[in-house]
């Protein structure tokens, strides 16, 4: 009986069926349509990804270079500030230390004469002293490297024996240091980087 009821009417259940099979080959279509937009969403998601995180490290490298340059440009205002300072701000302070080192030593040291000399490329002004001292070696030495370990600028070009009287081992000998000083503009645009920070 239900056999003939199928049979009977098929105008009835043939065209709902077809709009299921319709319906579930639709459902089917999208789902996978679906499933393709989802995966290439999750593909360029993990693009983005990727590149924030290439962006994020760019980021870190430059922030690093920012810091390293700001500590160098502090470092060469500090330098030319103190260090590299123009003649008229530091001579005085550059002689009275070579004669400290020099007493340190055991030494007193002779009349102390000038060189200046520019260094046109560099923007820079070297100046030289010449000075003797009389003592024993170890005096000697010791002065040496007392200029050597000084945290002024300064050089020892030139070390030279002079004649006069040795006495008890004593030597005299001619010492030429230099040291350097910014030229006045140099100097300035130092200091006024300086006062800027």
């Amino acid at each position: 009986m239900t056999r003939s009821a199928w049979r009977r009417f098929p105008k009835l259940w043939v065209p709902a069926a077809v709009v299921c099979v319709l319906n579930l080959g639709l459902l089917t279509a999208y789902r996978l349509v679906l499933a393709e937009e989802a995966e290439l969403g999750l593909g360029l998601l993990d693009r983005r990804v990727e590149e924030l995180e290439e962006v994020t490290q760019l980021r870190q490298q430059l922030e690093g270079l920012r810091a390293t340059a700001r500590v160098t440009e502090e470092g060469l205002t500090e330098f030319y500030r103190d260090r590299l300072s123009t003649e008229e701000l530091m001579l005085t302070k550059i002689i009275a230390e070579v004669k400290s080192l020099a007493r340190r030593a055991g030494l007193v040291p002779a009349a102390i004469s000038y060189e200046k000399d520019s260094i046109e490329r560099q923007n820079l002004v070297q100046r030289g002293l010449v000075f003797g001292v009389d003592g024993t070696y170890a005096q000697l030495r010791r002065l040496v490297n007392f200029l050597e370990l000084s945290e002024s600028f300064l050089t020892l070009d030139e070390v030279s024996l002079r004649g006069g009287d040795q006495v008890d081992g004593a030597l005299a000998i001619n010492l030429e240091i230099s040291t350097l000083f910014a030229a006045k503009s140099l100097a300035s645009e130092g200091r006024e980087r300086g006062d800027d920070a």
